[in-house]
């Protein structure tokens, strides 16, 4: 595959012939790779449709030109030989912990927490439901399976759920703020890949897509922190958005569950594995029924003091 892969990069100009590739490469899409090309001009190289590179490229425009201390600049489209490239600057990183997030100097952690918070307005914004949080949400219920949880969320929805999500503000969201595509460097940090920018606009995605993916999906951890006195900079962050929306930890964690809800729809439609699909549904319908079922009463159950 690799081989494959530097045979086109040599022949569009974009390696010498003689120029190594980075061997961690990602089969993201039928269509998709991304490889590192270390060396030369060191670019982060992506092959995709044009057409969804254009929107990445003014995606990660605006992100960079909102935020340059934590994100990359994107260099610039290409074609060859019916291919479309999108090259970014490259900035060696490594991945992010919620321990390393607490040697991030102050001003990238003010930049990230305000990324989370307020999102980044501006570029290609494309959410696939430009509609408001209840109809989307709606949308995302139906391709959950079946079940109890299903029902309960989509009961919910109809009645005090439709009054708190209406309120909410659209925010357009990374739409894909997984643990993997945030960086740790220099005491700083550095978000990635923005080819879902927009998707959803459904504010405290971002923050519950990387919360759960830094606690691995794990329910218990992901209630406990929501739950929980902040002692740590992720829990500070919990924290400013539930102040920031008005809404008590028990919403908020209802809120969680809505963003895996949507998470979930994204990964679905998008054929990723089934594996990830499954670990989403696990961890959204525990987070659902802490929350239905126990809520704040339950927190001596937790471990919460």
């Amino acid at each position: 595959m690799l081989e494959s892969l530097h045979k086109l990069l040599s022949e569009d100009g974009l390696v010498r012939p003689d120029q190594k590739i980075v061997a961690n490469l990602f089969l993201l899409r039928s269509t998709v790779c991304e490889v590192l090309v270390p060396g030369g001009t060191d670019l982060f190289v992506k092959v995709a449709p044009l057409r969804a590179l254009t929107r990445e490229y003014d995606a990660a425009q605006a992100a960079h030109e909102a935020y340059p201390r934590i994100t990359p600049r994107p260099i610039r489209l290409r074609s060859a030989h019916d291919r479309d490239y999108l090259m970014m600057e490259k900035i060696d990183h490594v991945p992010a912990t919620r321990r390393g997030l607490e040697n991030v100097g102050e001003d990238a952690w003010f930049d990230f927490a305000r990324l989370i918070l307020e999102g980044c307005e501006g570029g290609a914004a494309r959410s696939a439901d430009d509609v408001d949080h209840v109809i989307s949400l709606a949308r995302a219920f139906a391709l959950l399976p079946v079940d109890h949880v299903r029902r309960s969320m989509e009961e919910w929805l109809e009645h005090e759920g439709a009054a708190l999500v209406a309120r909410l503000p659209r925010i357009p969201q990374h739409g894909d703020l997984a643990a993997n595509n945030v960086g740790l460097r220099d005491g700083g940090i550095v978000v990635f890949d923005w080819e879902d920018y927009g998707r959803v606009a459904f504010p405290g995605f971002d923050l519950a897509i990387f919360v759960a993916s830094l606690l691995r999906f794990n329910a218990r951890e992901i209630i406990h922190l929501h739950l929980s006195e902040p002692r740590d900079r992720l829990g500070r962050l919990v924290r400013a958005f539930r102040e920031k929306h008005r809404v008590t930890p028990a919403a908020q964690l209802r809120l969680v569950a809505c963003a895996l809800a949507l998470f979930h729809r994204i990964k679905v439609e998008h054929g990723y594995s089934m594996e990830i699909i499954a670990t989403v549904r696990r961890t959204l319908g525990d987070i659902w029924d802490f929350a239905r079922i126990a809520g704040v009463n339950a927190l001596p159950l937790m471990g919460v003091e």
